[in-house]
């Protein structure tokens, strides 16, 4: 999946970070988000706002870890990352958490409609930034 939205993004001339970003990111995140849709529906809050949680820190740790663990273990040598960007979309997942902390304090750490459509357009506008900025 990851080496054909890799080639897409270079036949569509789209940044790839954007592409992980937004469409594989998103495909990845389907399973998790309909457990915690499931969960909501099920008036399980804490379970849904855990699994939203718990599958991003999987995600970061060890989908990101054991990948480097193994490469150098095989390879014996670094693994270089290129930093173009990635520091201004970590701070955006710091701000994505601090907003939703902040959002939650704000209505008293219920869950509504109001708080899920913030939630939603707060996405939104994620997406809409990544794809400016690989307009830009």
């Amino acid at each position: 999946m990851v080496e054909w939205a890799h080639e897409c993004a270079i036949i569509l001339d789209v940044d790839p970070i954007v592409v992980a970003l937004v469409v594989l990111a998103t495909g990845t995140s389907i399973p998790d988000a309909i457990g915690s849709m499931v969960a909501a529906k099920n008036g399980e809050a804490n379970m849904a706002i855990s699994n939203a949680v718990g599958s991003n820190v999987f995600d970061i740790l060890l989908g990101l870890g054991l990948p480097w663990v193994l490469s150098g273990l095989i390879k014996g040598e670094d693994m270089a990352v290129r930093r173009d960007g990635i520091i201004e979309y970590v701070g955006i997942l710091f701000g994505t958490v601090f907003l939703f902390l902040l959002i939650l304090i704000v209505f008293q750490w219920k869950m509504n409609s109001t708080v899920g459509g913030m939630m939603f357009f707060l996405y939104c506008a994620f997406v809409v930034y990544c794809l400016l900025k690989a307009d830009g």
